[in-house]
């Protein structure tokens, strides 16, 4: 009889564990499907919130009558496919250093974005990063701005510099350089938007010759040692 009472205890056990065991499987497979979903529509979710944050930040800079424009990948991306580009993993836009006033943090505050990092100053190469908290796509709802500077190189050819700063401490700054610039408005993801002119010349200069090549970053594209524009000081 004790026997057979502690066989069912014993079965009893394994029935319950083996329940739940089923339950935590059957929770791991919806996260995980959902996590899947999520990841297949990433690129749609990123461009949306990509789209707000580059309305927003534009808002902000209109306010103050400064024009804003696309940069870097951002700039790429508008040229050469019409769109964010799907790996990159911010907005890069410019200013002006003359247009530079401490007033665009406030402005950006007021549509949500958050300064959380300041490198370099005004004088001789900055950016400025932003991030707009609580949406779906966490970290990566960011933008950059890079003050950029009118200047002449030793050939006394006119030019225009910005600089960012290499990872993980941010303290080596890499300056890049290319031919000086107008200001085009065109219309970008549903938006009018300032971007370089002529931009196939700003392109090339950047990123060289093969710019219709995407390249991943990190792996094929390390911004602190790829592009062609960078200064060698």
């Amino acid at each position: 009889m004790q026997l057979r009472k502690l066989f069912f205890n014993n079965f009893e056990i394994f029935v319950i564990i083996s329940l739940i065991m089923l339950l935590i499987n059957l929770i791991f497979f919806y996260i995980f499907s959902r996590l899947r979903h999520l990841n297949s529509k990433y690129p749609d979710i990123k461009s949306k919130v990509y789209r707000i944050i580059l309305e927003k930040t534009k808002r902000a800079h209109d306010r103050l009558g400064i024009p804003v424009f696309l940069s870097s990948g951002t700039c790429l991306g508008y040229f050469r496919e019409g769109k964010f580009i799907d790996y990159d993993y911010d907005i890069d836009v410019g200013i002006y250093a003359t247009d530079y006033t401490p007033k665009i943090i406030n402005e950006m505050r007021k549509e949500g974005l958050l300064l959380y990092r300041v490198l370099g100053t005004p004088k001789d190469g900055m950016e400025l990063s932003f991030k707009l908290p609580d949406t779906l796509i966490g970290d990566n709802a960011k933008i950059d701005i890079f003050l950029h500077y009118r200047d002449k190189d030793k050939d006394g050819k006119k030019t225009i510099s910005w600089c960012a700063f290499e990872s993980p401490d941010y303290k080596k700054k890499i300056r890049y350089r290319v031919s000086d610039f107008n200001l085009k408005e065109d219309d970008f993801v549903g938006m009018k938007i300032y971007v370089p002119h002529p931009t196939l010349k700003y392109i090339e200069e950047h990123y060289g010759y093969d710019w219709k090549t995407p390249k991943m970053p990190f792996t094929d594209y390390i911004y602190s040692s790829s592009p062609t524009s960078i200064v060698k000081e």
